[in-house]
């Protein structure tokens, strides 16, 4: 890989990422010749992201996810409960 630089979080092209939940502060690495090469968020973030996506769920969890969809998909409404039970 050759020489990099950082763009730093200041412009609109790499600033800031909105996104329907959070607004995701970014550096960008980019090549000798300016293209992307890695992004650099904080910490608090990538935490919050990978919350958000399940990352730090265990296997028994995503299994159980998975049940879920599929019986949602099947319309088997009776393996839910209401929002308005819980």
């Amino acid at each position: 890989m050759g020489p990099c630089a950082v763009v730093f979080a200041g412009d609109l092209s790499s600033g800031t990422v909105d996104c329907p939940v959070i607004r995701i502060q970014k550096k960008i690495v980019v090549d000798e010749h300016g293209a992307p090469m890695e992004a650099i968020i904080p910490w608090k973030q990538f935490c919050e992201i990978a919350e958000a996506l399940g990352f730090d769920l265990d296997e028994d969890a995503v299994a159980d996810l998975r049940i879920a969809r599929r019986e949602w998909r099947q319309r088997k409404t009776d393996a839910f409960i209401p929002l308005s039970k819980l």
